[in-house]
């Protein structure tokens, strides 16, 4: 089961607060993807289950060698083998809100508060400004739900292999 983020950005009432909440969100949403990275590796492990545990996670499974976008393909390629068509978009919805949070969202420690209040967001097709506060728990719940459908996706996939 990954890891869910649970940090709530209510009742905020300055910017430095929303800030640090914020700083907490991202770091749980960074945390909750290699979460994911790692469950995903594991289901690769079962399918190829290669004769060297170590080399295989420690090198060839690094998100240095292997890209989480290329381990999603192998993971399609092993869904595929087994007569299973997939649907992984909860999977790019975790990239893409992985990486707004982690590239897009500006924190006050990291950039001054004319910066923050006047930096655009974007996210599915829509765009929005980071005063619109709002938004985030809504990108949370989206996160959240993806990852719930992940964890189904990858232990549908692992059942496929035991059969």
């Amino acid at each position: 089961m990954t890891l869910k983020v649970k940090t709530k950005i209510d009742n905020i009432e300055n910017i430095e607060e929303l800030s640090s909440k914020i700083d907490l969100i991202v770091g749980e949403v960074i945390s909750s993807t290699k979460n994911l990275e790692h469950n995903i590796n594991q289901v690769i492990y079962k399918h190829l289950n290669p004769e060297n545990n170590g080399f295989f996670h420690g090198v060839l499974m690094s998100s240095d060698i292997i890209s989480f976008g290329s381990k999603l393909n192998l993971l399609k390629a092993i869904a595929m083998a087994n007569g299973k068509n997939i649907n992984f978009e909860p999977f790019q919805t975790i990239l893409t809100i992985r990486n707004l949070f982690a590239h897009e969202i500006p924190t006050v420690n990291s950039v001054d508060k004319k910066y923050y209040l006047n930096k655009r967001i974007k996210y599915k097709n829509h765009c929005f400004w980071t005063h619109q506060i709002k938004e985030i728990p809504k990108l949370i719940e989206d996160f959240n739900n993806a990852l719930e459908e992940c964890d189904k996706l990858l232990d549908e996939i692992s059942l496929n292999h035991s059969k």
